[in-house]
């Protein structure tokens, strides 16, 4: 006997509406129903129109391990509760920034948060060129209030005499209030 002649010519009522029925929605959603994706960045930020955003650029990134174990090796260091700082001249232009957290600062989303904080303090402050920095979130950076890290990494900064350039002798210029 052949085995296509059990075979149902009915539809089977379990297949009606598959789970991905088409390719983008499902068959009860009108088509068009998603707004489109706002800009990103929102240029009606505050930030944006005033021409302060900016990020800590590719360029201006530690990236390797030979370049954070330079500095480890021969940077000047100076350190405080919530963070330390090693410093080392490049002999580039441009100054170079890494941030490091260690698991004693708390879980992957907490590690994240501190570096976070840390790099948006780094583009905010006059830092003078030709440098690799490194700085090194301790435990307590993640409880910290913004302006506890400000201070911290501003005090630290200068004992490394490295605090300094065209905006320095403002006390808040180009930098948010937190």
């Amino acid at each position: 006997m052949n085995a296509e002649a059990n075979l149902s010519t009915k539809a089977n009522s379990a297949l009606a509406y598959p789970r991905f029925s088409r390719p983008h929605g499902h068959p009860w959603r009108p088509p068009g129903d998603q707004a489109a994706a706002a800009p990103w960045p929102d240029p009606a930020h505050p930030a944006i129109a005033a021409g302060t955003w900016s990020v800590v650029k590719r360029e201006q990134r530690l990236r390797r391990t030979s370049e954070f174990d330079v500095v480890y090796r021969e940077g000047k260091v100076a350190s405080g509760s919530l963070l330390a700082v090693r410093v080392r001249p490049n002999g580039q232009v441009l100054s170079r920034f890494g941030f490091v957290a260690g698991k004693r600062v708390g879980g992957a989303v907490v590690r994240n948060l501190a570096r976070r904080r840390l790099r948006e303090l780094i583009r905010q402050l006059p830092i003078q060129p030709g440098i690799d920095l490194v700085v090194f979130a301790r435990p307590g950076a993640a409880t910290a209030s913004f302006a506890e890290l400000d201070r911290a990494l501003t005090q630290a900064l200068k004992r490394l005499r490295v605090y300094g350039g065209p905006s320095a002798d403002r006390p808040m210029a180009g930098r948010v209030a937190h």
